[in-house]
């Protein structure tokens, strides 16, 4: 998409008119800009239910760009006649083309390209574990190979691109399982598929929560009973506590897995921003976690930050966030400001947990550095349990603790995998006027 986007400007800047012209030029442009941003922003998300605008875009900028002369190009150079490689791109102008080229060119090269990236995408999941990323490569390339092989043949090349998005789409689809839901919403797109006994939900490529519907108050994915999670439930003292039912806050809803870690007589209040997520965890044909799981459960609907301002200080024994987009926490919820206003809704004794995996992203040294900033105590944990080796629709996860004293948090120390925060190094404390998400990149 960045590509064609790039091409398209760069389409735009090669045929800008002279001075006199500017005006209108740059007129029709902010007309564009606008139609195309009321389209992506309003209409979109209401007329498709997943991001079917991605390839549709992708398709027009190669039919536009098919379609448009380009009046600087120089003469095709020429090879041998009899060349098949030579009349493939279109680099001798000699006699034309036969049927059975037209075919080759117009129907099955594009047609056989995007075949072999769908064949690419689907077979991973087929193949033996060693040669799964190589043999799935090894097609789509080809897909793409081919496709690039016509790119002088303009209509071709334009049908190839097309067919490239079909086979891509078309073979996710074929390999993800039975699709309970598709839903999108101003925050995202989302799809819920059943896999064997699983239900699991996913924004993206990115997994929110699954159920074994066997097991159904059996927490999996990132939540499982043998990670880094469970011990913060079994280890730490104050939440071990049988004096008086706990208050529980959980930024971020997902499926609702995390209502298993409570027992009856709890009130849990999850904090969500999308309604559509709110509809996918309370429906039974989907899951059922908050349904058939122990606590009291509330859900209020907004921005985290502003519907917790709204509650009380010191009203919950345990605030866990969990909040994610696609694949990463907004970086509105893991600022100074933030965690004061976390820290302020926790009772004495209270602990602040944070989700922090990442696939791209290291996050642990920027919680660490709030809590210094904020003076309390903190550990992280990764899961060393080797449970997503076992496990197919189980995850590896990293958790951090903060409390206002280090003794709150020794007994999750000792558990296996958690240590102490890092010590302070170069990185500055991200508020609400700065964030730096540059300096925490997994760059291997």
């Amino acid at each position: 998409m960045a590509l064609a986007s790039l091409l398209c400007h760069q389409a735009l800047a090669d045929r800008r008119p002279a001075a006199e012209g500017l005006t209108e030029y740059y007129l029709w442009i902010s007309l564009g800009g606008l139609a195309g941003g009321v389209f992506n922003a309003l209409l979109a998300p209401v007329m498709f239910s997943t991001l079917l605008e991605y390839p549709l875009a992708i398709g027009l900028a190669a039919a536009a760009w098919a379609l448009t002369p380009d009046p600087d190009a120089p003469p095709p150079a020429t090879l041998p006649e009899h060349s098949m490689f030579a009349r493939l791109e279109g680099l001798t102008p000699s006699a034309a083309p036969s049927r059975f080229e037209r075919a080759l060119w117009y129907g099955v090269g594009p047609f056989v390209a995007g075949a072999l990236l769908f064949a690419g995408v689907w077979v991973r999941a087929e193949l033996p574990a060693g040669v799964r990323a190589s043999g799935s490569a090894a097609l789509g390339v080809a897909g793409v190979l081919l496709c690039f092989a016509l790119r002088r043949r303009h209509g071709a090349y334009a049908l190839g691109v097309a067919w490239l998005l079909v086979g891509a789409t078309l073979g996710l689809r074929a390999r993800a399982g039975d699709v309970l839901l598709h839903a999108r919403s101003f925050f995202g797109t989302y799809s819920v598929r059943a896999s064997g006994p699983f239900h699991h939900l996913q924004n993206g490529t990115t997994l929110h929560g699954a159920q074994d519907v066997r097991h159904p108050t059996t927490p999996i994915t990132y939540y499982h009973r043998a990670g880094p999670l469970a011990a913060i439930f079994a280890q730490v003292p104050s939440l071990a506590s049988t004096v008086r039912p706990r208050r529980v806050a959980v930024v971020g809803l997902g499926t609702g897995t995390l209502a298993c870690y409570g027992r009856p007589g709890e009130r849990w209040t999850f904090y969500e921003i999308d309604p559509l997520i709110v509809r996918i965890a309370h429906d039974p044909r989907l899951f059922t976690y908050l349904r058939d799981c122990p606590p009291t459960t509330d859900v209020v609907v907004g921005d985290a930050r502003l519907r917790l301002a709204e509650a009380p200080n010191g009203t919950y024994d345990l605030l866990v966030l969990d909040a994610f987009s696609s694949d990463a926490i907004p970086t509105h919820l893991l600022t100074r400001e933030a965690v004061a206003l976390y820290l302020a809704k926790l009772r004495p004794g209270g602990i602040l947990v944070v989700h922090v995996s990442n696939r791209y992203l290291n996050l642990v040294p920027v919680v660490a550095e709030l809590a210094r900033d904020a003076r309390v105590a903190g550990s992280y944990g990764d899961d060393v349990s080797g449970e997503s080796r076992r496990h197919p629709m189980i995850s590896p996860s990293v958790w951090v603790v903060l409390a206002h004293r280090a003794a709150e948090l020794s007994a999750v120390t000792r558990a296996p995998g958690w240590a102490a925060l890092p010590a302070g190094g170069d990185l500055r404390v991200w508020t609400d006027d700065f964030t730096d998400v540059l300096s925490v990149v997994k760059w291997r």
